[in-house]
């Protein structure tokens, strides 16, 4: 009986292989249960009806590559305008050290021109003064170290181009007479203001020394003028850039007294003696002692000498006393310079005739 119904069951087995389906084949989506009548599961059409949609996002490749190109390219053009900024500033700064060295180099050449270096010389007494305002002339300056003792020559340099003329300052040199005084002015004016401006002060090379001194704080200096009148310029708060703002001064004459005493002793006797005879005394005088050194006082008519007797004889003549005279500053001629008188001294003794 086993067999039997074993034998049923494959020959319904083989029978279902060959029999001809006549139901139309379906589509079957993933996840489908197919029930016996091969129809879908209604569950499942169920579940798939109550999902939600969801679309996707259609992303164009291209355009996202063009635009990550397009920032790619304005990053790299931020980068590359910061970078020539930077390398505009190096430039500007290489530009302005480049400017800065050169006119170092100019102003090293022009020092180098004048002779400003210390070339070692135990025995000079010439001074170099740089960055000297360019308001001071060389009387000024002669005024300023002859404080120190007696001036043996004084030179500035004076601009020639317009580049040099452009620094706004000027250099020159002061020569003393003895090293010890050149010593004294050196360590009192280097680094010290001088109408506005820092002295530099150095050692330079030595120069001829003459019998005389040029200047000398005791003996005006010589300006080639009637009398050795000076020009006075306007106080130093007064002045401008101009050149012609020191044209603008009046001329004054500074009256000095001669000490040599047996000099001043003959001035006093010729003053007497003209006083007592006329000017026909001081001609007579002049034409026999013209070869006397003694009176070259009479016929050097810049000399401190000559200026103190011509100033004594007009006081004297003015009702001035031998002892006492008028120390306020005068004009002795019609629009000429101002005379300004010495100082009435205590002791009296070498005005006595």
């Amino acid at each position: 009986k086993d067999d039997e119904e074993t034998a049923k069951v494959f020959a319904e087995f083989v029978a279902s292989f060959e029999e001809e389906t006549t139901v139309p084949k379906t589509w079957v989506k993933g996840k489908t249960v197919l029930n016996a009548n091969n129809k879908i599961n209604e569950e499942n059409k169920l579940e798939e009806k109550d999902r939600i949609y969801q679309p996707q996002m259609k992303i164009n490749l291209n355009k996202e590559k063009e635009s990550n190109i397009n920032e790619q390219n304005n990053k790299n053009k931020t980068k590359k305008r910061h970078l020539d900024s930077f390398l505009e500033e190096l430039k500007k700064e290489e530009e302005m050290k480049a400017k800065l060295g050169k006119q170092k180099d100019d102003t090293s050449n022009y020092e180098e021109r004048t002779g400003s270096h210390d070339t070692g010389d135990p025995e000079t007494t010439n001074l170099y003064i740089g960055n000297i305002n360019p308001m001071v002339n060389e009387e000024m300056l002669c005024k300023k170290f002859a404080q120190y003792g007696p001036i043996a020559s004084v030179k500035i340099m004076w601009p020639r181009t317009q580049e040099e003329k452009d620094r706004n300052r000027n250099c020159g040199f002061v020569s003393f007479m003895k090293r010890e005084h050149a010593e004294n002015a050196l360590k009192d004016t280097d680094g010290k203001e001088f109408m506005n401006n820092i002295m530099h002060v150095g050692w330079s090379k030595a120069v001829p020394i003459p019998p005389k001194p040029i200047y000398d704080k005791k003996i005006p200096f010589s300006t080639g003028l009637p009398f050795n009148a000076h020009v006075v310029s306007a106080p130093i708060s007064n002045l401008t850039n101009s050149p012609s703002s020191q044209s603008k001064g009046r001329l004054e004459v500074q009256v000095i007294q001669p000490e040599d005493k047996e000099l001043l002793m003959l001035i006093h006797r010729m003053i007497e003696r003209v006083i007592k005879y006329g000017p026909d005394f001081e001609a007579i005088i002049m034409d026999r002692e013209w070869n006397n050194p003694k009176f070259s006082f009479l016929f050097q008519n810049n000399s401190p000498e000559h200026v103190y007797y011509r100033w004594k004889l007009y006081s004297i003549l003015q009702g001035d006393s031998k002892y006492d005279w008028r120390t306020e500053s005068f004009s002795m001629f019609d629009e000429g310079p101002i005379w300004c008188p010495p100082l009435v001294p205590f002791n009296d003794e070498y005005l006595n005739y």
